[in-house]
């Protein structure tokens, strides 16, 4: 399934929370919506309301309200801050990045989970 087909609807999902807006708190998504402690976030078609201003999706890429923008490479998500990669088989999203991991399980998005070096 391609991203722009699995993101064509209003419906907020994980790898948006994770990959794109990142943010520093769990989230729980609920329909167009992602509420966490930082505030919330609402989707409707290919922008993204956040607390720091709107992303606008364009095809594979995510245009930053401050500038600059995030691309889905494979399993990959590359921004002007940095990389997130996607691993493991598991049903529940994992991503890892310089920043830190999220891991999303059912309608939940734990962020940030720090890697310890």
């Amino acid at each position: 399934m391609s991203l722009a087909s699995s993101l064509a609807d209003d419906r907020m999902n994980q790898e948006i929370v994770a990959a794109v807006y990142r943010g520093s708190s769990t989230h729980v998504l609920a329909g167009n919506s992602a509420v966490g402690a930082g505030g919330a976030l609402v989707r409707a078609g290919n922008t993204i309301l956040t607390p720091e201003g709107a992303y606008v999706q364009a095809g594979n890429s995510f245009l930053k309200p401050a500038g600059g923008a995030i691309v889905k490479a494979g399993d990959s998500y590359v921004g002007t801050d940095g990389a997130l990669v996607k691993v493991g088989n598991s049903p529940n999203l994992i991503l890892i990045g310089s920043d830190g991991a999220s891991i999303g399980a059912g309608n939940t998005v734990l962020r940030p989970l720090f890697i310890q070096r």
